[in-house]
């Protein structure tokens, strides 16, 4: 087998088993210049097992093997793999737990295993990856509680998503000390509780910066916005500034401390048991697009400020339980259009004094 440091066969129709893969170990092209050892595979359909053959490859620095058909588990040899910096192996069919060789690559820093048929506890090991900054393992069946080690140990995450899993308890107040955190994706989970007042701490979504996440891949990033998925890819993760935390059992109010969130895009609380009403101050997250309060038991005033947000084009506060909000506000023409767009629960509404606004009954 020849030497390829690098091979990129993605986004193509390559189907069967992962199979006579070509070596590598020289590193430099014939100029002389440096080439990061990866292997590209994503988006085909191969099948069957990962084979022991990647193992060899200790010279990787990318594998990308997501969005195809594999089964079985991730094979024990990768904990060879100790220059991984990015394992991709999302939207597959892998199962088994989590093995807790991960937490012994320690140059990891973006791992991806969502959408699979993952299950079991989150191995304490984990705690070891500090340079990790992307933590997907959303859509799988993952249980036991949130670690607090999250957080505590893993300080660099931009993008933490366990949705749609089985994990119990709340948010860890830990979550609250990661200072680059800009997606935050719990949804689905069932978790009890109140929503932790020290998220508004979270700096990566008080600020206005962003963070590549790395070139030569095109993982997707799916994310509830405006009453939609959309699909990012790692050349716009940056720009996505969000945060899921519906279909839980959250109780409470909404933590008027949100509203110092001023960099963030999206907010999705829906589908949760939150009472009271719409932090007054909620015109301060200034960049705010997408707002989704249904499903609650929510009511009271619209706050005035609202019409702050004037990137606002999706707010639906439908199905709460109290029947109506109320609230008079003046308004101008472009900030209440765009706040009261997409919205579900009003047939029509004209730049005017608002005296009640009917809500979609549950």
């Amino acid at each position: 087998m020849p030497i390829i440091p690098f091979m990129d066969l993605s986004h193509n129709n390559l189907s069967g088993p992962l199979t006579n893969l070509p070596n590598g170990a020289a590193n430099v092209d014939d100029d002389g210049d440096f080439i990061e050892p990866a292997l590209y595979l994503q988006n085909n359909t191969f099948n069957e097992s990962i084979p022991r053959s990647f193992c060899k490859r200790t010279d990787l620095v990318y594998l990308d093997l997501s969005k195809n058909r594999l089964t079985g588990e991730i094979p024990k040899c990768f904990k060879n793999l100790q220059n991984l910096q990015f394992l991709r192996l999302s939207s597959n069919g892998l199962s088994g737990t989590l093995p807790s060789f991960i937490g012994n690559i320690s140059e990891l820093s973006s791992l991806n295993l969502n959408d699979n048929n993952f299950s079991g506890e989150l191995p304490a090991e984990l705690w070891n990856l500090s340079f990790l900054e992307v933590l997907d393992l959303g859509d799988n069946a993952f249980c036991g509680k949130i670690p607090e080690w999250i957080g505590e140990k893993i300080k660099l995450l931009w993008v933490f998503r366990l949705h749609k899993n089985n994990f119990t308890g709340g948010i860890p107040q830990s979550l609250c000390t990661t200072t680059n955190l800009q997606i935050l994706d719990v949804a689905h989970k069932n978790l009890p509780g109140t929503i932790p007042h020290c998220l508004g701490e979270l700096q990566g979504m008080r600020n206005d910066y962003g963070r590549d996440f790395g070139e030569g891949t095109e993982e997707g990033l799916v994310q509830d916005m405006k009453g939609s998925s959309y699909e990012y890819t790692t050349n716009t993760w940056y720009l996505v500034k969000n945060i899921d935390l519906s279909n839980n059992k959250f109780v409470g109010e909404i933590p008027v401390e949100l509203t110092a969130l001023s960099e963030l895009l999206g907010l999705k609380l829906a589908n949760n048991h939150l009472s009271g009403g719409i932090p007054d101050n909620i015109g301060n997250m200034r960049t705010l697009i997408s707002l989704d309060l249904s499903g609650n038991e929510l009511g009271g005033p619209i706050p005035p400020s609202v019409t702050n947000l004037t990137f606002l084009s999706h707010l639906n506060l439908s199905n709460n339980s109290r029947a109506e909000f109320q609230q008079e506000i003046n308004c101008r023409p472009s900030s209440i259009h765009q706040y009261m767009r997409g919205t579900k629960i009003y047939e029509a509404l004209r730049c005017q004094r608002i005296a009640l606004i009917q809500m979609t009954q549950p």
